[in-house]
């Protein structure tokens, strides 16, 4: 849930341990839907924090995404090298390019996101 002023505000005990989430926030909702009043509008700037929100947490998850793979490409790189007798690529290179990758990708998807 998020504030008026674009904040999350977590809701405890609102999981599937402890109620039935789609019963608790349709109840929730129509109880907002009826004390919020006729002259309600969204408020532009808690949009602009929701979406820059979003923007910074997909940033992450892509970054995440990318290391992720670039570690596998990187062991199969070295373990192809290692078959070849080729010690063109040391060990240390399959933890260095997934670190590499995730502040490459993560500060171009940042970049990008903020030019929009």
């Amino acid at each position: 849930m998020y504030g008026h002023d674009g904040r999350r505000i977590r809701l405890m005990y609102v999981d599937d341990n402890n109620v039935a989430v789609e019963r608790e926030i349709a109840a929730l909702r129509a109880a907002w839907e009826g004390l919020r009043g006729a002259d309600w509008a969204p408020g532009a700037e808690a949009d602009r924090r929701i979406a820059r929100k979003a923007g910074r947490e997909g940033s992450v998850v892509t970054a995440m995404s990318w290391a992720l793979i670039s570690v596998l490409a990187a062991t199969l790189l070295f373990i192809a090298l290692l078959f070849t007798e080729d010690s063109a690529m040391s060990p240390e290179w399959i933890l260095i390019t997934p670190v590499v990758t995730f502040f490459v990708v993560w500060i171009g998807s940042r970049l990008r996101n903020g030019s929009r």
